[in-house]
């Protein structure tokens, strides 16, 4: 309740002349509520008056859920059967800011369907609509204790899956058995330790040159002698999102493929050293491009790394915290950044080492603990 309603006041000094802040996306609406409903179509709105109490709008289903994970009181719900979903959430949204004289809205634009503001300006003429995506991810882009603390606890867990994988891989199990088998030991591990969070896990694995097809899910192909497989293990807790990745080795591998396995190793290691307060992203960016280049690797799959924190696979990416040449903001304290640098080398792959790592005051803390640098499977 305190951390819902710390993020509720800094919102409204950013707010300006608008009268209120809405938010139309799972991430934003979450974060500024603290209530996670999923819609499946059902969209939840959050709206946070300047000068009035907030208020929720959601489906007649989620009631329960927000009694018991907000602290806003004001709740509108619609069901199912009153209508289409979206021109009913839109509708009481309409409703909702004319009853409450609220005429200059901010939305979370970048996240917002043009739908559903279109809805709304057909619904509520008068109304001015600006976006105000821009604060909101500024508040993200800096985690509270609390949400470091949820991190902390999703990296833990990854971290088990990751060491429960090379401590169990042979070469000839399957990837998919794999994965099952470190699925299964993150959820034991969770529900003994953690039991009343929630909690997701995912596995996936790519060996050899497959790695150039990232986020793919894992296959019924045997763990194979002679190739280099990135592991890829994700927790999240309360949709808080950690990810621990390792490079691997399969039995005997040949020069090309340790001749790079040393270019991962050396460019996460030095990438991460860059990791401190002040430092723009362009620059750590920049050193893991160079560590690649100078063994010879030129060619680069994307940046080396983003923002965690309030994450999914479909959304809350923050595009001013990634990790790219382009990107001069500078790293600041209590941002938490998954460091996960890497390149194509012909033949062999794109595999990659992937480190979660919180900006202190002074430098940085890796998170991740599993075991890292030249690991081997056989």
């Amino acid at each position: 309740k305190t951390e819902i309603e710390r993020r509720q006041s800094v919102l409204r000094t950013k707010m300006e002349d608008l009268d209120a802040g809405v938010f139309l996306s799972f991430t934003n609406s979450y974060y500024i509520s603290g209530v996670p409903i999923l819609p499946w179509g059902r969209p939840t709105i959050t709206i946070i008056p300047k000068s009035n109490d907030p208020v929720i709008i959601a489906g007649k289903a989620d009631a329960q859920n927000i009694s018991s994970n907000s602290p806003i009181k004001n709740v509108i719900t619609y069901g199912d059967i009153e209508g289409p979903n979206v021109n009913e959430a839109i509708s009481h949204l309409a409703n909702e800011l004319k009853r409450l004289g609220l005429r200059k809205i901010g939305v979370d634009g970048y996240y917002t369907p043009m739908a559903y503001v279109e809805l709304l300006r057909e619904k509520y003429p008068d109304c001015r609509i600006d976006d105000i995506t821009g604060p909101i991810e500024g508040m993200r882009l800096i985690n509270s204790a609390e949400e470091i603390d949820i991190i902390r606890i999703a990296t833990e867990i990854a971290d088990y899956g990751m060491q429960t994988y090379l401590s169990q891989a042979n070469l000839g199990m399957t990837e998919i058995e794999m994965a099952g088998r470190v699925t299964l030991a993150m959820a034991k591990f969770a529900a003994s330790k953690y039991p009343d969070m929630g909690i997701t896990f995912n596995c996936y694995s790519q060996q050899g040159i497959h790695s150039l097809e990232p986020h793919a899910a894992a296959s019924g192909h045997p763990l194979t002698p002679g190739q280099l497989m990135c592991v890829v293990v994700e927790a999240s807790v309360a949709h808080y999102m950690a990810a621990v990745e390792r490079t691997v080795g399969l039995g005997d591998i040949r020069p090309d493929q340790q001749h790079y396995f040393e270019a991962v190793v050396s460019s996460l290691q030095k990438t991460i050293e860059k990791c401190t307060p002040g430092t723009p992203m362009s620059e750590v960016d920049k050193v893991a491009q160079t560590v690649f280049r100078d063994a010879g690797y030129e060619n680069f799959l994307c940046g080396t790394g983003l923002s965690r924190g309030l994450l999914n696979s479909f959304e809350g990416r923050i595009d001013k915290s990634n990790l790219r040449v382009y990107n001069n903001n500078p790293l600041r304290p209590n941002m938490v950044l998954s460091i996960e640098p890497y390149a194509i080398a012909p033949g062999v792959g794109a595999q990659r080492h992937c480190e979660m790592v919180l900006i202190t005051e002074t430098g940085n803390e890796v998170l991740s603990q599993a075991p890292n640098g030249f690991l081997r499977i056989d």
